[in-house]
């Protein structure tokens, strides 16, 4: 019988950063604090615009004397670019590795054995790269970016079982957890908006970064007028695809829906009138049906309210 699952994450990709002046180059871009990073110890941080709008999610864990970004795999290239451009005269070296390294998803109680701490972030030198329990929540337990020319053989000796995306999809919607693009829009999202600072990914001690005064600000003004909210399909249907949208009752809209798998899926939605509506809305589909939907607070959400 296994000790627990590992699914490798293809939206994912890795870059490297080394160099004299890699940590305060990334402590003036990242919205987490750089210096709590080292081989025990992993962030999950974004990048902003001045504006205080996403535009990447990264989680940096440190691996011989260099800093591994688990990045998203379809804009490794613009994100790359856009640390070169912020490089100036930094002492940095930035290259994408992810045709060595490739970042997996751990799953199981095993995990904790490995890493010796249920506390998220906690990482630990593994396989040739770094293994760390997720710092977003232990929720979705933990990762790894490990290196390619292992083919997963270490993890086939810790008696961990391969399962499909699917499944990883499955588990983070229903913890109620964002992924980069997949929920968030580059230079349009406001990151407290999905919850993002009570997932870990914003320091509000760490001093100034890029987006910075905005995000500072918003959080202290306490205003925040929507959420991201678990939604699930009544009958079971299977949702739509991503920017549909979500109305009550009545027809008026709530929101849109973000990442979805089967009938469950990811909805950020005006905290108000989902209250109104009484946790109930709908989302019409292309043959004119419409899917009756459940709106749940997530699991961060609910202990949150409850602290």
């Amino acid at each position: 019988m296994s000790k627990g699952e590992y699914i490798p994450l293809p939206n994912r990709s890795v870059i490297r950063i080394t160099g004299s002046d890699r940590q305060s180059f990334l402590q003036g871009i990242l919205s987490q604090d750089i210096e709590k990073v080292n081989e025990t110890n992993a962030i999950y941080a974004l990048i902003l615009t001045p504006q205080g709008k996403f535009l990447y999610d990264v989680f940096v864990t440190e691996y011989e004397e260099a800093y591994l970004l688990d990045c998203t795999r379809d804009r490794v290239g613009a994100l790359v670019s856009r640390l070169i451009m912020y490089k100036l005269k930094s002492d940095v070296q930035i290259e994408d590795v992810s045709q060595h390294y490739e970042a997996v998803a751990l799953f199981g109680e095993h995990l904790y054995d490995v890493i010796g701490s249920h506390t998220p972030g906690t990482a630990k030198p593994y396989c040739k790269g770094t293994a760390y329990v997720d710092p977003r929540s232990n929720a979705l337990y933990g990762r790894t970016i490990i290196a390619r020319e292992n083919h997963y053989q270490a993890l086939h000796a810790h008696d961990l079982e391969m399962k499909d995306f699917t499944l990883y999809e499955q588990r983070r919607i229903l913890a109620s957890i964002p992924c980069g693009e997949q929920d968030l829009q580059p230079e349009k999202s406001f990151p407290l908006e999905y919850g993002l600072d009570h997932l870990h990914a914003i320091s509000y001690t760490k001093g100034c970064y890029v987006g910075q005064e905005v995000t500072a600000r918003t959080h202290h003004r306490g205003v925040v007028r929507k959420a991201l909210f678990l939604i699930e399909s009544e009958n079971g249907a299977e949702l739509p695809e991503s920017g549909a949208i979500v109305t009550h009752a009545e027809g008026g809209k709530l929101g849109l829906l973000r990442s979805r798998q089967g009938p469950l899926g990811l909805a950020l939605l005006r905290i108000e009138d989902v209250e109104k509506a009484n946790n109930k809305a709908a989302i019409a589909v292309e043959n004119g049906d419409v899917i009756a939907c459940v709106v749940k607070k997530g699991p961060w959400m609910e202990a949150e309210n409850q602290a």
